[in-house]
């Protein structure tokens, strides 16, 4: 194959031109449609119509062999594959009929079934020629396909099927990869399958077979097999059974996709069984239909699958008889119906038995369920259906093991209703109506949106052209439709009630809709109150009147409280002054709630009596001095003697037209020559990419500070031919910015608004560019490179930009101040959005550059100050839309407040008047009152003033932000006035409730108490709100959260107010835990102990994320890292402490409210960890959690339910065993499941070594396992009879039960005590001592990993265990302090030279790295030690592979590339990588990371590794390290050794296990090292002094020849000719001693190679002395 980069370099040559509309425009009707469709261009809207309308277009039965048909063809396939369009559209219909990811192979005797594939594959064929392989010859599709591949298999099936001698030796050197270009793809593949000459398909074969660890490959070809010929795919079932190739994970998962069972991890038997019972009906159909009525689920399953290939009509003809049939079992229906699901069909006599059965039993009534044909509820169903539906609990009813022992599901009543409520008819639809509330919650909307499809649409509703057109429903007053409305309004669901209220909102109101709202009402919920009085507000006078006068004397005070607020609006609006007044009087002498009572002041207020004036967002709240406001200035023309003088084009004697359009074709000209030319650049991170000038350019190497515009051009590739081309035709800086505007406006189809074009020609010049290709590809067009090289000429030739940027300033002032009023109105479609006309103004006449180094760099104050001016009317003008010569500041603001009342949010300014407001105030030129201002037009400008960051803080210029002043007093008084405001509301939003959320804090305990006792018992508002909720709860709970106390208050205070009011100690601990600034004062006054640091705890232990802040205040009372807070971990010390100052109740109240510390899911858990710490949960039902439900909290909190003190040891163990058991019945599940559950099990682990007092969990592990071996111990013999049977732990650590007899020693325990319970205990006993070599072995590997300190009295006791000694004898221990180094042997270092070193009490060793041994200069010693002593190692250690950074990685990067350009298969890659603690990201690739130390390693490459195809191979690029707590580059001098090493190790593994064609033999540098040392050690061991070992191969001197070994791939050459040596297979490396117990079957390899050549005259195998002798 060649490399992609040379592919796409050829096939651009041959991509043929977008096609457009035009193109389509001489076919008739039925052909344009049929081409819109197939190109793409047809709307989205209008597809589906178009599918399934296809029938009434009338096309010829041959449409493609029609005289259109064949043009059509022509033009939208090419020349090579038009002439099979027929064929390939009459092919589909012997094929599967289903597509995408619920695919199954049956076929069906309906062409109609077939129209939507045939319709989709003319598509794809369509953008396979689009791709430039379908205009290449046949021979040469074949060879690129792979590079752009389609699912066109076919059509190339057709072309093999014609010749298929002329491409057979193509496809054999692809399918054995010796082709120079072609490669293996699943569309190559699928063709081989369809073709009838069976040589194809026996490429196929070879290459499943020779697949062996390529499971990707594997699964292409099986899970392309059922798409392709019936003939192939019995053939391929054979060959699976054959070679028994039902083990692998692609073969279960293909056999899943052809029949569809959905089982997680099926035993291999039923796959097995499975296919047998496949291959036996497809050959035999009269078989496979007797098996129908077979009462063996899966025979009949496959029996009906495998007609149902040939014929779906056939097999569901026969479902529904064996359904009717009352000698089918129940089981065997419900099998029956799962298959009829998996058709996609159905047929009407299921319908029928439904009408008759329906009911009889839930479990069938599920699948009756899920296969009932559209239009099919009869009334009887309907009533049968409706009954069992009522009859359901709540959860359902759920099935386990029905039909298949791994099918699932559950019925539940809301799945009946919405087939129920989809399909009912009006008189259904009535009945379902009167009873609403029976309907489940999750569909009632469903039947709302069904009876008013038009009306029930949300405020937010997208609608397609079509839905626009329809009308909206109109019924009757007195309707039930009506009714369901009433109904619905008061309905829990709050999206019910949100579909009721909008549809009361579009129709004219009667009294019984206002009764209904009124009732409303009468309840809490907060956002339909708002809804209800909003909506009640806009009645007519004498209706509102009368529904006032209702409420106002009812006897629920919520109603009363809606009649109060409603008088507050009329009063505030000036409505209906004498009724107001006249309520007002009345309700005066009633005793009076809170709320009432703040409802009453307001409306007692009275200006006109006072003299005071009422605050509110039209007058700015009274903060702002309208008099002080900088003068609104309409923008004038500037251009008008031009315009005078001329018609067309304004600016002729500065842009000369017909010199720019010379000077543009010259270039292009110029770049077309040069398209080819090949360069290299700088990209991302440092990568280095080759790119042809006629795809893309970009300068060659990354910015550097200081650099000129005229550097940078000549950065560019060919920079002399750019600089050559400006000195010939000398353009001026307006010349080269309306030349850059023409291209990139080229872009859109539409060059110019139709109805502007007279108009904007005054403006924008078409300089008439002989452009070629498709502009409408805004990145890939001619018009986009003309771009790409006149940004960077003109930066480098502009001698004037102030000039420009003046200039720029005139035009957009002009075309603001002339543009036509008669065409401001006219909103302009264009591509995905609407263009306003100011929009235009920006898009196709100027717009102004305010980035940095933009053209406001070059403004005087003046010019700044206009652009100010032209910014602020064009907001004017898209808010008004009127005339704005009598434009004033209030009229803004009183405009605002209506749209703010209806919209609930401001529409803000934008960032370029936001920025240059800002600007423009720290500069003086605007005052503080127009500040003020604009912070009321714009959300983030008022966010920042209240001393908030957000994202268009962080983009402001450092300069102005750290410059920045804001008036202080104005604010805090407009604050004040704000707050007045809003604490006096009732549910409807006031004009501050859109300000409330942004402020920042809000000082003053009246503002708390008046917040906190006006909701009342109101839950506080949790979590993060997208858009603006500004419901009366939402801001109260932000007053509250943002308040503290202000200089002037006083605990004194505090306690006095609480003393007065009747709020709960329980309330008070809600807003405590909910507004931490109160928590001090809170705690103090309940006398609770320790109350801020037991809220701190919760806060530790729900915090998703932990801020710096957080962070700093958490270290004060833990040690626990912030990072295994996040995980889970517990600290149970600070628990006991702080749970036994605040006490019993205390505890249990800051419990309760520690729900408003978390908005995930860290409250539950942290619930659950208090009661089980508190022994609210005991141990038997968190075990019970753990066995039955898999619940991961419970894992995690299994260490901190108390340990039993009288059984502490068996406690310990038996808990420890079962964290264990836990894990290891985890690799059941997939891939993600298991690592969290793995991250539970450490945590769980982490818990409980804490609570157990240990250090680590490490240490932990191994106590544990040393007390559970102890027990075993004790009972380790047991003499029956005269036979003694002894459980022994030999010197690798492994157990084994010896049996004796007298002096002679048994093979095996005799049969007649193999029932004995002892010996049962016994086995047991070797069991459990077996699995725990195995945990031992990998506790000790990562006790090295995580380089774990050990002190010598921990060592003594650890050597006490039988299993542990036993390995940890033979590893290397090392004194970081010191170096010194060893053998554990009683209290004493044993080094490798035989020296013993006794330790010191406070000693403190590891588990020594080879990187410790290097840096040591001890490694090489030890190596030879072990095979001197021939000494085993649990693992590698001495030999482990070593990897150091280099020069360049420690000095010049923070990135390692030594891997770099490396093609790694990526399912393996992740199989690989996830079984040594990496994870996927999507957005970074794989990662580890490492928790303690504080950094995550990531490995960089071009792979989505979340769905890993082999087929498509991604390269490696680096490796790097991040900070967890910054996200920053770490550099690798700054990584410890070992981890470096580790993490390098790793992605080694995968270069060489992974490698693309299998290992790599310039891979694995550091491997061969290891091998290298192996070798030389081994070789002396042997005493083969003929043997010498390179840095790359083994080169062997022997009496016959002299060989060379290659230490990567274990090649043997002689003479340059390669020998075939039968690798020594690994159950056979006893031959060869290797220093570990790791399997390394590679290695054993060569070293057996090495010393069978290094006596090659003792060799007796003729095939070898063959090769040799010739």
């Amino acid at each position: 194959m060649i490399k992609q980069e040379q592919a796409e370099k050829f096939l651009a040559k041959y991509e043929p031109k977008e096609l457009k509309e035009a193109d389509l425009a001489s076919f008739s009707a039925p052909y344009q449609q049929l081409g819109a469709y197939i190109t793409g261009l047809m709307e989205y809207e209008e597809i589906g119509a178009f599918e399934q309308e296809f029938a009434s277009y009338n096309f010829p039965d041959k449409l493609w062999e029609s005289k259109e048909g064949k043009a059509l063809a022509l033009l939208l396939f090419g020349k090579e594959i038009a002439p099979y369009a027929q064929r390939v559209w009459d092919s589909l219909l012997a094929y599967p009929y289903l597509r995408w990811w619920g695919r199954r192979p049956f076929r069906s005797e309906n062409p109609a079934d077939y129209t939507e594939v045939q319709l989709s594959k003319m598509s794809t064929l369509h953008n396979y020629y689009g791709s430039g392989v379908g205009v290449l010859p046949i021979a040469e599709q074949f060879q690129y396909v792979v590079y752009r591949e389609y699912n066109v298999e076919e059509f190339f099936a057709l072309v093999l099927s014609e010749n298929p001698d002329a491409y057979y030796e193509l496809f054999k050197d692809i399918f054995s990869s010796e082709h120079e270009i072609g490669g293996v793809c699943a569309v190559l593949i699928k063709a081989a399958l369809i073709t009838q000459d069976t040589r194809y398909r026996t490429l196929v074969e070879k290459l499943l077979l020779a697949a062996q660890l390529q499971e990707g490959l594997r699964q292409t070809i099986l899970e392309s097999l059922d798409g392709t010929s019936l003939a192939s795919l019995q053939h391929f079932i054979g060959v699976i059974l054959q070679h028994n190739l039902t083990r692998f994970s692609s073969v279960v998962r293909a056999v899943d996709v052809w029949f569809g069972f959905g089982w997680e991890a099926p035993q291999q038997s039923v796959v097995k069984r499975t296919l047998e019972l496949a291959q036996t009906f497809l050959a035999d159909h009269t078989a496979a239909e007797k098996a129908v009525s077979s009462k063996d689920n899966i025979e009949r399953y496959v029996a009906l699958w495998a007609v149902g290939v040939r014929s779906v009509q056939q097999a569901i003809s026969l479902a529904v008889k064996a359904i009717q049939d009352p000698q089918t079992s129940q089981e065997g229906r419900i099998v029956t119906l799962y298959f009829v699901r998996e058709t996609g069909r159905t047929d009407w006599e299921i319908a029928t038995y439904a009408e008759n059965h329906f009911g009889e039993a839930a479990d069938l009534d599920y699948w009756l369920l899920q296969n009932l044909p559209e239009g099919s509820l009869s009334p009887v169903l309907f009533d049968r259906m409706q009954a069992v539906a009522k009859a359901l609990p709540k959860e359902g009813k759920h099935f386990e093991g029905v039909g298949f022992r791994w099918l699932s599901f559950t019925l539940k009543s809301q799945d009946i209703y919405r087939f129920l409520i989809g399909e009912a008819n009006e008189e259904q639809q009535e009945r379902l109506a009167g009873e609403l509330s029976e309907i489940p919650v999750e569909v009632r909307q469903n039947l709302l949106q069904n009876v008013y499809p038009v009306l029930g649409r949300g405020r937010y509703y997208y609608e397609s052209p079509t839905e626009k057109k329809k009308k909206p429903e109109k019924y009757p007053a007195d309707s039930w439709q009506r009714a369901l409305v009433r109904t619905a309004l008061n309905d829990k669901a709050s999206y019910v009630a949100e579909i009721a209220f909008e549809i009361l909102k579009k129709v004219p109101l009667v009294q019984d809709d206002i009764l209904a709202i009124e009732q409303v009402l009468s309840r809490k919920n907060k956002e339909q109150r708002k809804e209800s009085v909003a909506l009640l507000i806009k009645q007519p006078e004498a209706v509102l009147k009368d529904s006032t006068s209702r409420l106002i004397v009812s006897k629920s005070a919520d109603q009363r409280l809606a009649a109060l607020e409603i008088l507050t609006v009329l009063q505030e609006e000036e409505r209906l002054t004498d009724y107001v007044t006249e309520q007002v009087e009345a309700y005066k002498g009633r005793k009076l709630t809170k709320n009432e009572q703040v409802l009453m002041d307001k409306l007692a207020y009275n200006p006109d009596e006072t003299g005071e004036q009422r605050y509110d967002l039209s007058n700015g709240f009274g903060v702002i001095d309208f008099d002080r406001l900088t003068p609104f200035a309409l923008p004038q023309p500037q251009f008008d003697k031009e315009r005078k003088e001329k018609k067309g084009f304004l600016f002729d004697k500065i842009i000369r037209v017909e010199k720019v359009r010379e000077a543009l074709n010259d270039l292009l000209a110029l770049w077309r020559k040069n398209k080819d030319y090949e360069y290299a650049c700088e990209w991302y991170q440092g990568e280095t990419r080759t790119l042809l000038l006629g795809q893309q350019i970009y300068r060659m190497h990354a910015t550097k500070e200081g650099e000129t515009p005229m550097e940078v051009l000549e950065d560019y590739p060919l920079a002399v031919l750019w600089k050559d081309w400006h000195q010939k035709h000398q353009l001026n800086e307006i010349e080269y910015q309306y030349a850059i505007r023409y291209c990139q406006n080229l872009y859109y189809e539409n060059k110019v608004p139709k109805q502007l074009k007279d108009y904007l020609a005054g403006y924008y010049p078409d300089f008439k560019v002989a452009f070629k290709g498709d502009l409408g590809n805004y990145y890939d067009s001619e018009a986009r490179r003309l771009e790409d090289l006149l940004t960077p000429i003109s930066e480098a030739y502009a001698q004037d930009k102030a000039f420009l940027a003046s200039f720029k300033l005139s035009v957009f002032e002009d075309v603001l101040a002339t543009y036509p009023p008669e065409k401001r109105h006219i909103t302009i479609e264009h591509d995905y959005e609407d263009l306003s006309w100011t929009d235009v103004i920006r898009d196709y006449i100027i717009s102004i550059d305010q980035d940095e180094e933009g053209d406001m760099d070059y403004y005087t104050p003046e010019q700044r100050f206009k652009l100010w001016q032209l910014l602020y009317y064009t907001y004017a003008q898209k808010q008004t839309k009127n005339d704005l010569s009598s434009y004033t500041p209030q009229s803004v603001l009183t405009g605002l407040r209506a749209k703010v009342r209806e919209d609930e949010r401001l529409p803000g300014i934008g960032g370029s008047l936001m920025e240059l407001t800002l600007t423009l105030y720290q500069k003086g030129q605007l005052s503080a009152d127009d500040l003020l201002f604009f912070c009321l037009l714009e959300d983030e400008l008022f966010t920042v003033a209240q001393g908030g960051e957000n994202y268009f803080y962080r983009r402001l210029p450092e300069a102005l932000r750290t410059s920045l002043t804001f008036p202080d007093t104005q604010l805090e008084l407009l604050k004040t006035r704000m707050l007045q405001m809003e604490l006096q509301r009732g549910d409807l939003p006031t004009e501050a409730s859109i300000y409330i959320q942004y402020l920042q804090e809000v000082e003053g305990m009246h503002y708390f108490f008046e917040a906190l006792e006006r909701m009342g018992k109101e839950p506080f508002a949790k979590g993060y709100y997208y858009g603006n909720d500004l419901t009366k709860r939402r801001t109260f709970s932000h007053i509250l959260e943002v308040s503290q106390p202000s200089a002037t208050d006083t605990f004194a205070a505090f306690k006095a107010h609480l003393d007065k009011t009747k709020i709960t100690d329980k309330r008070l601990v809600e807003v405590a835990c909910y507004a931490l600034h109160w928590v001090d004062w809170i705690g103090e006054y309940l006398q609770i102990k320790d109350f801020k640091e037991a809220i701190w705890w919760f806060i530790a232990h729900t915090t998703d994320y932990m801020d710096a802040e957080k962070e700093t205040i958490v270290s004060q009372y833990s040690s626990v890292p912030r990072d295994d807070f996040q995980r889970g971990a517990i600290d149970v010390d600070w628990y006991h402490r702080v749970h036994k100052a605040v006490g019993k109740e205390g505890w249990k109240l800051i419990q309760e409210s520690a729900k408003y510390l978390s908005d995930g899911m860290g409250y539950r858990r942290v619930k659950l960890y208090s009661a089980v710490l508190t022994g609210e949960i005991k141990l038997d039902e968190v075990i019970q959690k753990i066995t039955e439900k898999r619940d991961k909290d419970y894992v995690m909190a299994l260490g901190l339910v108390p340990i039993n003190k009288k059984k502490e040891e068996e406690d310990l163990v038996s808990r420890y065993n079962l964290l264990q058991t836990f894990l290891k019945e985890s690799k059941q599940f997939g891939q993600q499941r298991q690592e969290s559950e793995k991250n539970a099990v450490e945590i769980g682990l982490d818990n409980l070594s804490r609570n157990a007092g240990y250090e680590d969990s490490i240490r932990f592990s191994w106590a544990m396992e040393a007390k559970a071996t102890q027990q075993i111990m004790e009972k380790s013999t047991l003499v029956i009879d005269d036979t003694q049977l002894q459980l022994v732990v030999d010197e690798e650590g492994k157990a084994d039960i010896i049996v004796t007899k007298g002096d002679k020693t048994l093979k095996s325990i005799p049969d007649k005590y193999k029932k004995s319970k002892e010996v049962e205990a016994l086995k047991e006993g070797k069991t459990y001592l077996t699995k725990q070599y195995s945990r031992t072995r990998l506790s000790l590997e990562q006790a090295m990993l995580s380089q774990t300190l050990f002190t010598v009295a921990e060592l003594h006791r650890i050597m006490e265990h039988p299993v542990v000694k036993a390995m940890l004898s033979k590893l290397v221990l090392f004194n970081p302090e010191n170096q010194d180094s060893g053998f554990w042997q009683d209290g004493k270092l044993l080094n490798a030279e035989g020296t013993l070193t006794p330790l010191k009490a406070d000693d403190k060793l590891l588990i020594a790295h080879p990187s410790h041994l290097f840096y040591a200069v001890q490694w090489d010693l030890y190596q030879k030690y072990l095979f001197d002593k021939e000494l085993k190692q649990p693992f590698k250690q001495v030999f482990r592979e070593l990897y150091i950074p280099t020069k360049d990685e420690l000095e010049t990067s923070n990135r390692s590339e030594r891997y770099q350009g490396h093609q790694v298969q990526p399912q393996k890659t992740v199989a690989l990588l996830r079984g040594r603690g990496w994870t996927v990201n999507y957005e970074e690739g794989l990662q580890r990371v490492y928790h303690k130390e504080g950094f995550r390693a990531t490995i960089y490459a071009a792979a989505d590794w979340y769905t890993p195809s082999d087929v498509e191979a991604p390269t490696l690029e680096y490796v790097v390290f991040y900070s967890l707590k910054d996200g920053k580059e770490v550099p690798m001098k700054d990584i410890n050794p070992v981890i470096f090493s580790e993490v390098m190790r790793d992605v080694d593994l995968v270069v060489s296990v992974a490698h693309v064609g299998g290992v790599d033999p310039e891979a694995s540098h550091s491997t061969m090292q290891m091998r290298a040392a192996l070798a030389r050690e081994s070789a002396r061991l042997f005493k083969l002094t003929n043997v010498e070992v390179k840095e790359r191969h083994i080169l062997v001197k022997g009496k016959l020849g002299e060989y060379s070994i290659h230490l990567g791939s274990g090649i043997v050459s002689q003479g340059g000719l390669q020998l075939n040596i039968i690798a020594v297979q690994s159950q056979h490396r006893g031959r060869v001693f290797l220093p570990f117990v790791d399997d390394d079957p590679k290695s054993a390899e060569i070293i057996s190679k090495m010393r069978l050549l290094a006596e090659d005259d003792k060799i007796k195998d003729t095939t070898i002395l063959a090769q040799i002798m010739k």
